[in-house]
Parts: C-alpha cells; structure tokens; sequence
C-alpha cells in the first residue's frame, strides 16, 4: 500500500488534473476510476469492459506519497489502492480485435538514426508526432492512442530514431471526436496513414489479432479514508 494515500470524490467546482508521476509519488485530480485504472494496468479505454454506470462520469482526487521514481511500481501501488479502496475485483480474457500491424513501406524506411543514446523520449501534439531517440516499439504505441486501436510493431527494425511526423488531426482519434466535437480538418495536411508513407517510409495496415482485455466483475466507489 502507498506510504500516504487518499482517493476521494472531488469537488464539483474544483480543476481537473492530468495524472502526475513523481519524485513525491502519484497524484490526479478530477479523474474517473475508469482512467485510473486504465493508467494502474497500462491498457486502453477500449481494453476495459464491465463495471457501474458511474465508472466514467463520477469524478476522484487521487494523491498518495511513496518515495519511488518507478512508473511500475506506481502501477502496483495503485492496484493494491483500488483493490483495497474501491473493492476492485476483475479478470482478463482474450479477444480477437481490430488492430493495426506496423510496417516499413515498399521502399524502405526513411528514419534517422539518432544521435541520442542517454534518453527516449517521445510528444504527442495536435497534428504532430515527434520522437527523439525513440525505437519503433515506441512509435507503435503512441501510434495506438492516437489511432485508439492496438498497434502491433512488425517492422523488424531495431535501431533508434528522432523523427517528426505531420499530419492531419482530424485522422486520428481524439475525446473531443469522441464528444461530437472533432477538430476541422487541416487543408493540405495529409491522413495519418499518408503521412506515414511519404515521411517516415512505414505503413499501418488493418488487421485482426488476439488482444487482452479486462472485465470488471465488481468495483465500489471508494470507502472512507
């Protein structure tokens, strides 16, 4: 269990948070227990079934103090929070899903090696996919939020790269798609999947593969701290 934690319902007139990993532990405000399990157990939104109505719209302030750097540790902590907060109880099963392979284009890649050998990191914008030192295992999971779909690497490549890649945000999932308000196309701007082809010499193609999903069998809102 975290050294310090508490989860709570947050204050209707209060900001939301994005999830914060750090140094002093693990902190969010404003977020739904679906998200946080999703964040607790490194799997998409499609990836979680079952649980009640309120999963996705009754808001929490999660804060907890553990004195650990490591994202999988975090991870841990928070099921063992969930479980003992919220009574989380679920199982897992595998699907057959609509998924996304990753490859090189007919001519080859076009990447560049990366100069970069101390860190890894990777930025996700509206329109704009970038990466330094990042290899392609990377790439294919920001790929698989933007796309909202499992993007499998099946490039065979196995070096590091820096790359940009521009492209059209109206392409690619987004919430505010999802809310029925999705960003007006970008003139000239290519698709994901052109955009790909023409600058980074990879290519998305649909296919279906077996996919591990979690189903809630049972989850209550959290007891007092």
């Amino acid at each position: 269990m975290f050294e310090v934690a508490s989860i709570k319902p947050s204050d209707p007139k209060g900001l939301s948070a994005p999830l914060d990993v750090g140094p002093k532990g693990f902190e969010a405000a404003g977020m739904s227990l679906a998200v946080l399990i999703q964040w607790a157990y490194d799997v998409r939104e499609f990836q979680v079934t079952g649980g009640p109505d309120w999963l996705k719209s009754t808001r929490f302030d999660v804060r907890e103090a553990e004195n650990s750097t490591s994202e999988n540790r975090m991870r841990l902590m928070l099921h063992a929070l969930l479980a003992d907060r919220c009574h989380l109880q679920l199982h897992r099963e595998t699907k057959e899903f609509s998924v996304y392979a990753l490859t090189t284009a007919r001519n080859g890649p076009k990447l560049q090696a990366t100069k970069e050998t101390s860190r890894s990191n990777i930025q996700i914008r509206s329109g704009t996919l970038s990466g330094l030192g990042a290899p392609m295992a990377t790439l294919a999971q920001a790929l698989a939020v933007l796309m909202e779909r499992s993007v499998l690497d099946k490039t065979g490549v196995e070096e590091k790269y820096d790359f940009k890649l521009e492209y059209d945000p109206s392409t690619v999932y987004s919430r505010e798609a999802a809310m029925g308000n999705p960003p007006a196309p970008v003139p000239g701007a290519s698709s994901i999947f052109t955009a790909l082809q023409e600058q980074l010499g990879l290519r998305l193609a649909a296919e279906k593969g077996p996919l591990e999903i979690l189903v809630i069998d049972g989850l209550e809102k959290p007891s007092e701290n």
